[in-house]
């Protein structure tokens, strides 16, 4: 509220299924109807990865929806070998397509698709031509790379004014970098609405230092009281 007093209590989240292999179909339990599922991708064949993602689609529940994250993989031969088999797949958006990206390969990208291309790490190396000549659909922002909460919510502004959405996410911190994502994510939404925010990362971790949100379906709740934490459970610190 201090960020943005009409920020709601409650934030969307994709849900986190990590590397797209031969074991991502046991990971799939609990998935809700309806919700985005992250998948990294680039790790095997194009054909490869099609046919597995075709595959935990007979899996999933109606209307889950797949965002796919390449991490610079691929050529753009690739890339568009990919992009064209993703067609009859429900795909919510594509991160980072490109090995070595630049606005004129990711434009014609774009254009051969429905859904949402996004850059992320790409961002500094695009420089000042993908906010004059926006490339591509969306934009995803970890608040922690971007310099905090208000330099995200700035950078999201300025996507918007670009024609482009945007989208927050963690880095992997611990309880407290997710919760600082997960405030600044509703101040966001409390400006505009925003695809689901990637904030599902806190399973990955072994040990955390405080208790984390906690996904309920495809959503994390805040609190009314004050703080960035919510009260620990007690005998935590004991």
């Amino acid at each position: 509220r201090w960020l943005n007093p009409h920020a709601p209590l409650q934030v969307t989240t994709a849900l986190n299924l990590g590397t797209l292999d031969r074991h991502t179909a046991e990971r799939v339990a609990g998935v809700p109807a309806g919700a985005v599922v992250k998948l990294k991708v680039g790790m095997a064949p194009v054909s490869e990865e099609l046919e597995r993602l075709r595959k935990l689609r007979r899996r999933l529940p109606a209307g889950v929806r797949f965002r796919l994250d390449a991490n610079g993989a691929w050529e753009r031969g690739q890339a568009e070998r990919f992009l064209a088999g993703c067609a009859q797949l429900p795909v919510e958006s594509l991160e980072e397509p490109l090995r070595q990206a630049d606005v004129a390969a990711l434009g014609a990208l774009q254009a051969t698709v429905p859904f949402p291309l996004a850059v992320d790490e790409s961002l500094e190396r695009l420089g000042e031509r993908l906010w004059q000549f926006p490339p591509i659909r969306r934009l995803v922002i970890k608040p922690m790379v971007a310099g905090g909460p208000r330099a995200a919510l700035e950078l999201a502004r300025r996507a918007g004014e670009a024609g482009m959405e945007s989208l927050l996410t963690t880095v992997v911190e611990g309880a407290v970098g997710v919760w600082a994502v997960l405030h600044t994510a509703a101040a966001l939404e409390g400006e505009r609405p925003s695809p689901p925010h990637g904030l599902a990362t806190s399973g990955w971790l072994a040990r955390d230092l405080t208790t984390p949100p906690r996904l309920e379906g495809d959503s994390v709740a805040l609190s009314e009281r004050s703080g960035l934490l919510p009260a620990p459970p007690p005998g935590t610190f004991d």
